[in-house]
């Protein structure tokens, strides 16, 4: 088990390098790009659709457009390509252009709006550090840009309000970007735990299982015939190595280890013909003439009525049996003695485990009763389903779920954030102008109304879509509001805050909202603002003004938009992704499990067993020897101790700690394990905790080693009494819901663990 463990496991930080995570940053950065480049075509265009302008910046316009068309053609990432557009950004803004009358006016021109675009786009593409040297080479640039502004010197440029939002958008960008990049990484983490714990579950179960099916193969074969032997009963020698030679041939063969993916079934009827062959009691073959299944399932059923056939020839006294092949099911019918009472035997290990357990390991059911008026009758059935191995995801999925939901979460947080951070900044610039119109107060609650909207998204994120709209209308109508009540002067001016600060609440709203719902709320709120701005100011200035808002501002708040729009389908497609790998991955860990492992301890258990079965097959041991009566009373009391042992050992913890288990009793630890009947189930996240808390201690045990499972107020109870020369694990310190107590002896060297887990059951959590 460790071993098919250990060949999957990864960091927690290896995580990031595939899944969501690169999906995310693959994703964020093709926006990026594509995102830069459209928006110097944008406002490049709309630069040049209002004459006349200087020739120098005319040239570099021209050149800008160039680049930036070749570029959103290949879109080509990486370092070399960003540095690239970096340079040729920064030689674009550094063109000497004397647009602004003073200072303060810098906030209205080509080279500050395009700055913009790209701090965003350089924030959202790069990492901190490499994001911020480009904010410094902007700003650098921009400076040498402006330096025929009158009175501009350095502290005037960094103490501008336009120039300092370049750092408030950069924070912003390189924020939301880290956020995503973190909830990305967070469900690549969490779907990696879930694998390994999804992973150590179906392993653990297909090893039961196949160790199962050895030991019933064991009991089919080999038990049989030594206990024929041991007590003495053998009337015909020639009959008992026959039966041996059939022994020895099955043991070889051993179990077969199915491989789902290459399964395109067998004919079960074939099968079963030849095993009818074997059966002394004369038998008739009726049904279907030819009938495919897995084959698993052939494996289950075949096995299933060879021991049903064994038990007629042995116990039943039977005239003749008959056997009966349907479409999912098979029907063994005898006219012997019977059982005496309806599902009498039930109990014993040869129905238990060879025909009952069987079944029920491949999905199918079994059950053997009495006929009416004597004989018995042993029932067989399965479904199409049967045999295709587990497929368990319904917890895995709604984990994967829950972990996409918390990074939508934090996207709208984030979201938020940057709507409140923007209106407020925005606004408070009129807070301290003289008598402004409509008045300060006006201002206030408006602002307040946008930032209410804002905090919605952030905190109630599991509101009706009808709410959020409604929101989304309440955003829109603060803005076409404050558009009419400014004064006609002042619509281009700062008093016109709403002109791209409340898009980001209603981004913020629709985050988790269909990309649809969010960009007609966005491209209405736009058309709105822009019709109520030029029906109020009809000139060129407002055109030119609203057309570099709209290849900026919204261009940015767009770009957002669909990256968080993309964040949910990422992750869904990515855990698809990764949900075929760990399919591929977890089979290959479940073939070596069953290949080395469980085939190595099969062979260890049938070493002894073999040479006996192999002369009587030769003839070279009789069976009436007292010698060989002896030895194989004693090889079969050998084998019912195993069986008792793997009954014991039938609860998954026990399985799982099987391994652990035997590297104990191989340094001569004295292990002892007791399961009580009618445990409860736990998550799987509780039963790695508790493997993972017991799995240390057996390590460490020097003497001796005691485990108990019980049931205690509807908990599962593991119990744990050691001497433990190392306790690795402090009380207290178990997830997924687990309860632990420790108790260290140290006089009498004796480590107690007591774990209490939360029942997954109904009847179990109600208790």
């Amino acid at each position: 088990m460790t071993f098919a463990l250990n060949s999957f496991s990864r960091s927690a930080g290896a995580a990031s390098s595939t899944g969501t995570y690169a999906d995310v940053l693959g994703k964020g950065t093709t926006l990026a790009v594509g995102f830069r480049h459209a928006l110097c075509l944008l406002i490049g265009a709309v630069w040049l659709a209002f004459p006349p302008r200087p020739f120098p910046v005319l040239i570099a316009t021209v050149a800008l457009m160039v680049w930036s068309a070749v570029r959103l053609r290949d879109r080509r990432a990486g370092p070399g390509w960003v540095t690239a557009d970096l340079l040729v950004v920064a030689a674009y803004l550094a063109v000497p252009a004397n647009m602004a009358a003073s200072a303060s006016a810098i906030g209205g021109t080509t080279q500050l709006k395009l700055a913009y675009a790209m701090v965003i786009s350089f924030g959202i593409e790069q990492s901190v550090r490499r994001s911020a040297a480009s904010l410094a080479v902007v700003l650098v640039a921009l400076f040498v840009g402006f330096r025929n502004v009158p009175g501009l010197d350095v502290g005037t440029f960094m103490g501008t309000f336009n120039v300092q939002y370049l750092f408030v958008l950069w924070a912003m960008s390189v924020g939301a970007r880290q956020v995503v990049l973190r909830a990305a990484n967070g469900v690549d983490v969490l779907r990696e735990a879930l694998a390994r714990t999804q992973m150590l579950a179906t392993v653990s179960g297909a090893r039961r299982r196949y160790e199962r099916e050895q030991m019933a193969l064991m009991h089919d074969t080999a038990a049989c015939t030594l206990l024929m032997v041991s007590t003495g009963g053998v009337a015909d020698e020639r009959a008992l190595a026959a039966q041996a030679r059939r022994d020895l041939a099955a043991l070889e063969a051993g179990v077969p280890v199915f491989d789902d993916s290459a399964d395109d079934g067998v004919d079960l009827v074939v099968l079963l013909a030849g095993i009818a062959s074997d059966c002394r009691t004369p038998l008739t073959l009726v049904g279907l003439g030819s009938l495919r299944v897995r084959q698993a399932v052939a494996w289950a059923v075949t096995s299933a009525v060879r021991e049903a056939l064994t038990n007629v020839d042995r116990h039943a006294r039977a005239r003749s049996v008959v056997v009966e092949i349907r479409d999912h099911s098979v029907l063994v019918i005898d006219d012997g003695i019977g059982l005496g009472r309806r599902e009498a035997g039930a109990g014993r290990h040869g129905i238990r485990r060879s025909i009952v357990g069987r079944m029920h390991g491949v999905g199918g059911s079994a059950s053997v009763t009495g006929v009416l008026g004597g004989g018995t009758r042993v029932e067989l059935t399965w479904t199409s389903s049967s045999g295709a191995g587990e497929a368990d995801e319904g917890t895995g999925t709604s984990r994967i779920a829950s972990g996409i939901e918390r990074l939508e979460l934090k996207l709208a947080l984030v979201l938020g954030g940057i709507a409140i951070v923007d209106v407020v900044m925005q606004s408070s610039r009129v807070w301290s102008e003289p008598a402004p119109t409509p008045p300060v107060w006006a201002h206030v609650a408006l602002t307040a109304v946008v930032v209410a909207c804002a905090l919605t998204a952030m905190f109630a994120a599991r509101r009706r879509r009808r709410t959020t709209v409604g929101l989304m209308v309440v955003a829109v109508s603060v803005s076409v509001l404050l558009c009419l009540l400014l004064p006609t002067k002042e619509m281009l001016g700062v008093e016109n805050w709403s002109v791209g600060a409340a898009g980001w609440t209603i981004i913020a709203l629709g985050s988790r909202e269909p990309r649809s719902v969010t960009m007609t709320a966005l491209g209405g709120w736009w058309l709105l603002v822009c019709a109520t701005t030029l029906t109020r100011a009809p000139n060129a200035d407002t055109v030119a003004l609203l057309g570099h808002v709209t290849s900026t501002i919204l261009g940015v708040q767009v770009l957002i938009m669909l990256l968080v729009a993309t964040v949910h389908q990422i992750a869904l497609v990515a855990a698809e992704r990764d949900r075929e790998r760990r399919t591929i991955e977890l089979a290959m860990a479940v073939d070596r499990v069953l290949k080395q492992e469980c085939q190595r301890r099969y062979r260890d258990q049938l070493r002894s067993v073999v040479p006996i079965l192999r002369g009587l097959a030769e003839g070279t041991m009789s069976p009436k020897s007292p010698t060989v009566v002896g030895v194989a009373r004693v090889e079969y009391g050998r084998l019912r101790r195993l069986f008792d042992h793997a009954d014991r050992m039938d609860h998954w913890l026990l399985a799982d700690l099987s391994a652990e288990m035997d590297d104990a009793e191989a340094r001569d630890v004295r292990v002892t394990a007791e399961a009580a009947s009618g445990l409860p189930n736990i998550s799987d996240e509780a039963r790695a905790y508790v493997r993972a808390a017991v799995a240390p201690l057996l390590a460490t045990s020097a003497t001796k080693a005691r485990i108990v499972l019980t049931t205690e107020s509807g908990q599962l109870v593991v119990s744990v009494v050691c001497d433990a020369t190392e306790v690795p694990l402090r009380e207290n310190e178990l997830g997924g819901g687990v309860e632990s107590e420790l108790v260290v002896d140290e006089e009498s060297e004796t480590v107690w663990l007591r774990l209490r887990c939360p029942s997954t059951d109904v009847e179990g959590a109600r208790r």
